[in-house]
């Protein structure tokens, strides 16, 4: 019965399409500066995702370029859960009745944001909407 449940059609193919999606972005990552630029801009990854490519980059980025990777890897987490958590911030504020008149800014979806963020699924997708 266990080795039955250690195996899923379902699953052993979205991880074998992960680990493709994986090696395509580093493979990008290695071969195309315009890629690089791209990676740079980005508003990062959700923590899961930031943590396969901590894992993976060991392997797929040269030892010369693992510090450059590395920096815009953990620069663009930090930058991005700053922002979030500063989103998240203002969201709890615009509650206060001081605040009630004052603009959302970004905040209006920082509670779904922040989970897509830490937990690599969208609450905002079909499937988590009530109907």
């Amino acid at each position: 019965m266990d080795s039955q449940n250690k195996s899923c059609y379902v699953c052993d193919y979205i991880d074998t399409n992960f680990i493709r999606y994986m090696d395509t972005f580093f493979y990008l990552y290695n071969s195309t500066p315009d890629f690089k630029k791209l990676f740079n801009e980005s508003k990062g990854f959700c923590l899961p995702h930031f943590s396969n490519l901590m894992r993976l980059s060991h392997t797929k980025i040269s030892e010369k370029d693992k510090p450059e990777f590395y920096n815009i890897l953990f620069k663009l987490t930090q930058d991005n859960l700053k922002r979030i958590e500063e989103d998240l911030s203002w969201f709890i504020d615009k509650y206060d009745y001081r605040n009630k008149d004052a603009d959302w800014k970004n905040s209006k979806d920082a509670i779904p944001r922040g989970m897509q963020k830490l937990a690599s699924g969208y609450v905002q997708d079909p499937p988590f909407k009530e109907k």
